[in-house]
């Protein structure tokens, strides 16, 4: 006898192995079965086989969701943090005010934006505001040491960083007139401002669903980043986390 472990099933998603089967050598017939996934996990696999995904907007990006609800119900609570509340239509005009400062820094669809922000509103706030000028976040957590957060600056050669009103960036081989800081609590009127009139209308430089939203890096020291998502991405885990979360 020898153990095969190439038999996959026809339902689940590619790749899945249920179980490795034992057949007798040069015979087809198994004479028995290992079984490899418990019964639970194996009936979660095939429901997401068979789910149909036909609502699944996928040729959104996420600030074009966050819009549909702001026009749905821009009242309804968008973000809630240690006792503070941002609707949805105030989410969307901070988060519009930090976008037109990060355009008019030369953000442009795909590039790379560090944003420094500690567990706050002002955090989704930035991420959203680099979202919507077409940029991707990169995390850059305020309690990493400076040597970290230099190298990460550095590594992926960051021009613009977003961070939190208090939150002071080491510094290190770039100076403050190469990389440009926007604080994320910028005051949205900026969006009246002639500059950045009409800035987001039939926007060229808007993501699309294959643009990337963000890039991170692992928790060891010197490593390049290892989780690029796309819009798409993103919206694929929230969909099924949705479904079967």
């Amino acid at each position: 006898m020898f153990i095969r472990f190439t038999d996959r099933t026809d339902g689940p998603p590619a790749g899945v192995i249920r179980a490795q089967r034992i057949r007798q050598y040069r015979h087809d017939e198994p004479v028995g079965e290992l079984s490899s996934l418990p019964d639970a996990e194996w009936a979660l696999l095939t429901a997401c086989a068979d789910a149909h995904w036909d609502d699944f907007p996928v040729e959104a990006s996420i600030p074009q969701l966050i819009a549909e609800q702001v026009c749905i119900n821009p009242d309804a609570a968008a973000v809630v943090f240690d006792g503070e509340e941002l609707s949805y239509a105030q989410l969307w005009t901070r988060a519009g005010g930090v976008a037109a400062k990060l355009r008019l820094a030369g953000v442009r669809r795909g590039h790379p934006v560090g944003l420094c922000c500690e567990s706050s509103i002002e955090l989704v706030i930035g991420m959203l505001g680099i979202l919507r000028s077409g940029g991707a976040y990169v995390p850059l957590d305020p309690s990493y040491s400076a040597e970290r957060l230099n190298f990460m600056r550095q590594d992926i050669g960051l021009r613009v960083i977003v961070a939190q009103a208090g939150i002071e960036l080491p510094g290190g081989p770039y100076r403050p007139a190469v990389v440009r800081t926007v604080i994320v609590d910028s005051d949205p009127a900026v969006l009246t401002d002639p500059e950045t009139a009409g800035l987001f209308e039939d926007d060229p430089w808007a993501a699309g669903p294959d643009d990337l939203a963000y890039l991170s890096y692992p928790a060891g020291p010197g490593a390049a980043p290892t989780i690029m998502a796309s819009h798409r991405n993103v919206l694929s885990l929230l969909d099924a986390t949705r479904r079967y979360g």
